[in-house]
């Protein structure tokens, strides 16, 4: 059976379109709802938005394949997209929060991150008081001051080796602001320079020892003669 509530004057204060079909959809302003729930809109004005509020509001929803009505505890077999202090959380139990988003942007992911690339923005027109950073830091100092170690997470002590740094052993010009983390980029950047630095060392050596054998050549022809 299909049921639809409607009237003439959708203007009319309190007016909502509701149907329901056959299959036991809803729809919001939709008379055709293509899920168990619908909503249409194409008035900015009355936009498609699924809101919650309140002190508990939240977007939850089970593991697709657990086919679960909800979790019983397990990490993963339920998830909840919230927001708390002006960060969006996605959280699950047992683990807690897999993912944080605050308000200017940043992501917060303490578990591994695979993707097929990453390109940082990093366009002149986004940077101002630009400098060589040979004007600015020691490259060679900098890393000089970097203890590389291997670790295992504490989280999975039984998992394989890492090697990397200690966030508060680094030099404070490549460490997050929070001392926590390492800022990868700045790192390469030092690296960079140290090893341009470095080819510039040997290939000025390199002209050097040129010049050696061409006057130890020159000497040896003086004497035959």
């Amino acid at each position: 059976m299909a049921m639809s509530m409607s009237a003439d004057n959708s203007e009319e204060p309190g007016y909502v379109q509701i149907s329901v079909n056959p299959l036991g959809r809803v729809g919001l302003w939709t008379r055709e709802p293509m899920t168990l729930a619908h909503v249409h809109s194409d008035e900015p004005s009355r936009p498609a938005t699924v809101h919650a509020s309140g002190s508990t509001a939240a977007l939850s929803f089970t593991d697709r394949k657990k086919g679960l009505t909800w979790d019983s505890g397990v990490a993963g077999e339920r998830w909840e997209l919230r927001s708390e202090e002006r960060v969006a959380r996605l959280w699950t139990p047992a683990t807690g929060d897999v993912a944080r988003f605050d308000h200017r942007g940043a992501v917060h992911l303490p578990g591994k991150l695979t993707c097929a690339a990453v390109e940082q923005t990093s366009s002149r027109e986004l940077k101002c008081d630009v400098a060589p950073l040979s004007t600015r830091l020691n490259a060679k100092a900098l890393l000089r001051e970097l203890q590389p170690v291997t670790f295992r997470w504490r989280a999975n002590p039984d998992s394989e080796e890492r090697a990397g740094f200690i966030a508060e052993d680094v030099p404070q010009a490549l460490a997050a602001d929070d001392g926590r983390a390492v800022k990868l980029n700045d790192l390469v950047a030092v690296l960079t320079q140290v090893v341009k630095d470095q080819a510039a060392t040997i290939e000025r050596h390199e002209a050097e020892l040129r010049c050696l054998r061409d006057e130890l050549s020159n000497r040896s022809n003086m004497k035959l003669y």
